[in-house]
């Protein structure tokens, strides 16, 4: 089972908190973009900063919080037995933002904008703790993809064990970026470049025709590789996190 963005969330603690007027009506435990209106991950929209600690009307003044621990109540039955509370998620996994305003998922769900929006504790916990860094234009892939000069400045995100991306020939100005948005441990990600071409780094060998691997028993979510085409030999990795080899 998966983790399942929830209503009624119950704040436990809060972190930065402060007053503002909100742009449009919120309700306790959203995501708030700068604005002061839900976040929301779709292309052309604002990555969240914060997190509202209550209901809130639109163009009131209530509380929000940079950070903040959430819990999904517990519920009783008649005759008062109580049941914990579960979101379905699995402790340790990131969120990110979600296409859906003001909530958080497992894994990426649509193109648009890429955010680490907060990690799961336990089963009916989760913490808030929007990231600053985000990508603008994320392309999910949950399929083998070819890349082309259409997806230099995008984050390619790869949600897919054993997921193969295929760069381009190298040539000057092309620019790439590749995510693996699967939770730790989950995802092996294959960069397969040219028959002539080297991708060059860290480490590597650098040979001709050999994938730059992201392995799987030691990927953690969100590592990524930055390469630049030199348009000669091949890729030269400008910014390399996680453990990534090459292919043998």
């Amino acid at each position: 089972m998966a983790y399942a963005d929830f209503a009624g969330k119950t704040i436990l603690h809060t972190w930065g908190r402060f007053r503002a007027t909100a742009g449009e009506a919120l309700n306790a435990g959203d995501l708030v973009d700068q604005d002061f209106c839900e976040a929301d991950a779709t292309a052309g929209e604002n990555p969240a900063t914060c997190i509202a600690c209550q209901d809130i009307a639109s163009a009131a003044e209530g509380w929000f919080c940079l950070k903040a621990e959430l819990r999904k109540a517990p519920t009783i039955a008649v005759g008062g037995g109580v049941t914990r509370g579960d979101h379905g998620g699995t402790a340790g996994d990131v969120l990110f933002l979600s296409t859906t305003q003001g909530a958080a998922v497992e894994v990426p769900d649509g193109d648009g904008l890429l955010q680490v929006v907060g990690r799961i504790l336990s089963q009916d916990t989760i913490l808030y703790d929007p990231s600053p860094e985000y990508f603008e234009d994320m392309e999910l892939q949950t399929a083998n993809k070819t890349l082309d000069i259409q997806d230099v400045g995008k984050a390619i995100a790869v949600v897919l064990d054993g997921g193969v991306v295929t760069i381009p020939a190298t040539d000057v100005g092309l620019s790439l970026m590749v995510v693996n948005v699967g939770q730790d441990g989950d995802c092996a990600v294959n960069i397969s470049a040219h028959s002539d071409d080297k991708i060059m780094g860290p480490d590597l060998a650098g040979t001709d025709e050999k994938d730059l691997i992201n392995t799987k028993a030691t990927a953690r979510c969100m590592d990524r590789v930055l390469i630049n085409a030199d348009g000669s030999d091949g890729w030269f990795v400008q910014k390399i996190i996680g453990t990534w080899a090459e292919e043998t």
